[in-house]
C-alpha cells in the first residue's frame, strides 16, 4: 500500500510515550478473522467499487487502485467495531447450531448472505470521504487529522439531509415517558454498516485529546500574594495600582469560572459593578460574586412536552 494510503492505527502507550503492545496483535485492524463476514454487513471491495462508481475495477489504472485501498480500510474498520473474542464466539455458536442439526438429522440451517443491493444505500461513499480527511495534516499532529474532527463530516450530511425534501417523508415518531419524542430517519449515514464503521475507525485512531490546562490554585495564590504586596507599597502610583486589581480580578474570573482567556473580555462592566453585592445579601448561603458575560451563546433546543 503507497504512503498515501497509510492510516492511523493508535497502540496504547504510558505517560512516559512507551508504547504497549503484544506480538498477537501485529494483525489489528489490518486483518480479517475467521467469521467476520458472519457479523457484518460484509461485500468485497470489487462489489463496493461496482456499486459506487457502475463500472468494474481496472486495477492497472492508480485511480481505480487507490479507490479500492479506500474500499478495504472501509471493510476492516466495520470488521473491527467487534473485538475478536466476540467474532470467535459468535463463530463457534454458529458451528454449534450446525452440528447440533446435523445430529439430529436435520439440514443445517441456511444463512442467506446476499445478494446484496446493486448501489450505495449505507452512506459508503461518506465513510471513503471521512478516510480521507482523516489523512490531512491536524493541529495536534501533522501526521492525521483526529477523530473528533473528521467525524463532524457524518453530521454535517445528516443536517444537510434533514433539510432536504426527503426529511418529510420520515415522519414516523417514537412517542416514549415524559412526553420525549425520538425521530425514525432513513439517512444513509445511521444506517447499520455506517454505525460499525464509525465506531471501527474510532477504536482504530483512538482519540488523542490536549486540553489547556488551567493554572492550579497554588499558582493563583502565589500570583495574589504578589499584588497583595504591591497594592500595599505605598511607593506604586494609583495607575499601577489600577492596573494590578484589574489583573486580580482577571485572573480569580478565570481560574473560578473554568473560562477561556478571551472570555473574560465579554464581562460587561456596568452590571458587574451594579451587581457586586447581591452575594452579600443573603441568608444562611455561601457568598458568591455575579459575573455576566455578554455575547451569543449556543442553546440546545426545548424539549418537547
Amino acid at each position: 500500500m503507497s504512503s498515501s494510503l497509510e492510516f492511523q492505527i493508535a497502540c496504547p502507550e504510558n505517560d512516559e510515550g512507551v508504547k504497549w503492545n503484544k506480538n498477537r496483535e501485529d494483525y489489528r485492524f489490518l486483518n480479517t478473522r475467521k467469521g467476520d463476514m458472519l457479523c457484518c454487513l460484509f461485500q468485497c471491495d470489487y462489489c463496493w467499487h461496482v456499486n459506487l462508481t457502475h463500472r468494474s475495477a481496472r486495477v492497472c489504472y492508480a485511480g481505480d487502485a487507490r479507490l479500492l485501498g479506500y474500499i478495504r480500510r472501509v471493510n476492516l474498520d466495520m470488521m473491527w467495531s467487534r473485538e475478536p473474542s466476540t467474532v470467535r464466539n459468535h463463530l463457534r455458536n454458529l458451528e454449534k447450531g450446525r452440528d447440533m442439526s446435523l445430529e439430529l438429522g436435520l439440514e443445517p440451517i441456511s444463512l442467506l448472505m446476499g445478494p446484496r443491493p446493486a448501489d450505495n444505500t449505507c452512506g459508503f461513499q461518506v465513510a471513503i470521504e471521512i478516510l480521507r480527511a482523516s489523512q490531512r495534516p491536524g493541529q495536534n499532529t501533522k501526521d492525521y487529522l483526529q477523530f473528533e474532527s473528521i467525524r463532524k463530516l457524518r453530521s454535517s450530511y445528516l443536517t444537510a439531509y434533514e433539510a432536504s425534501p426527503a426529511r418529510c417523508l420520515d415522519n414516523l415518531t417514537l412517542k416514549a415517558d415524559r412526553g420525549h419524542s425520538y425521530s425514525v430517519l432513513n439517512s444513509k449515514t445511521q444506517s447499520k454498516l455506517f454505525g460499525m464503521f464509525i465506531h471501527g475507525c474510532e477504536k482504530r485512531m483512538g482519540r488523542l485529546v490536549k486540553q489547556d490546562v488551567c493554572i492550579s490554585f497554588e499558582m493563583l495564590t502565589e500570583v495574589l500574594d504578589d499584588y497583595e504586596k504591591e497594592l500595599r507599597n505605598p511607593e506604586v502610583d494609583k495607575a499601577r495600582k489600577r492596573f494590578v486589581v484589574m489583573c486580580a480580578e482577571t485572573f480569580m474570573i478565570l481560574w473560578a469560572g473554568a473560562l477561556r482567556g478571551r472570555e473574560v473580555f465579554m464581562l460587561e462592566a456596568s452590571e458587574f459593578v451594579k451587581r457586586r453585592d447581591d452575594g452579600r445579601k443573603l441568608e444562611n448561603k455561601k457568598g458568591h460574586v455575579v459575573i455576566p458575560l455578554m455575547g451569543r451563546f449556543k442553546m440546545k433546543p426545548e424539549k418537547e412536552i
